[in-house]
C-alpha cells in the first residue's frame, strides 16, 4: 500500500498531488548485490558468498532558486516538511514510483530516506539531494499447521486388549498422523 505516487517529468518532480520546488538536475538509481561475509579459521580476510540484492537506490538532484514569490530557503523547508511527513501510522511515507527509467530497473515503490542541502556564497541557489530506498516488503503467507492436540486427541483401539493375567485391559494406541511409516502402521492395526 502507498501513500501517493513519485513523477518525474519535463525536469519536475511531484510527490502525490505536491509539486517540490525546484528544477530536476539528475536522477540515479544504484542497485548492489549483497553478500555474507564470514570469517575463516586460520586464514586473513573473509568469504564472501552472494546472497541477494540490496534495496535500490534512487538519488535525485535539484536546483533550487530564488525568485519573486519565494527564496531558496522557503522551497527548502517545503522540501523537509515532505521529508518529515508521515502516514496515518505515522510511518515514513511509502511512495509508487512512476518514470520509466525507474521501472526498467524494476524499481516501483520507494521510500523518502535521505534528504541533503549543500550552498555556497557565490549565488542565490541551494542544491539539494533527495534520497529514496526502494520498499520491497516481504510478502508474508499464512502457513497451514496441523494442530497438535487434534493429532493427540486422535486415538485407535489396541488389538490385543488382555493384560498378562487374561483380563481386559483397556488400553488405546495414540495415532502417529505425522509419520507416514508410523501413521501407516496404525491403520493396519484393527
Amino acid at each position: 500500500m502507498s501513500d501517493g505516487y513519485i513523477r518525474l517529468e519535463d525536469g519536475h518532480v511531484s510527490l502525490g498531488e505536491q509539486l517540490v520546488p525546484g528544477v530536476l538536475v539528475s536522477m540515479e538509481i544504484n542497485g548492489k548485490v549483497l553478500f555474507d561475509q564470514a570469517g575463516i579459521d586460520n586464514v586473513s580476510g573473509k568469504k564472501k558468498t552472494p546472497m541477494g540484492w540490496n534495496d535500490s537506490l534512487l538519488s535525485l538532484r535539484m536546483k533550487l532558486l530564488s525568485d519573486a514569490d519565494t527564496t531558496c530557503y522557503e522551497k527548502l523547508a517545503v522540501i523537509n516538511g515532505i521529508f518529515k511527513g508521515m502516514d496515518n501510522k505515522k510511518n515514513p511515507r511509502v511512495y509508487d514510483l512512476k518514470n520509466r527509467h525507474a521501472a526498467a530497473r524494476d524499481v516501483h515503490q520507494v521510500v523518502f530516506s535521505d534528504l541533503r542541502s549543500a550552498e555556497s556564497d557565490e549565488d542565490d541557489v541551494i542544491i539539494v539531494g533527495i534520497g529514496f530506498e526502494e520498499h520491497d516488503p516481504p510478502i508474508i503467507k499464512p502457513e497451514i499447521q496441523a494442530s497438535a492436540a487434534q493429532a493427540k486427541n486422535a486415538q485407535v483401539p489396541a488389538v490385543d486388549t488382555a493384560g498378562e493375567d487374561g483380563a481386559l485391559v483397556d488400553s488405546t494406541i495414540a495415532k502417529d498422523t505425522v509419520s507416514p511409516s508410523k501413521a501407516g502402521f496404525s491403520d493396519g492395526v484393527s
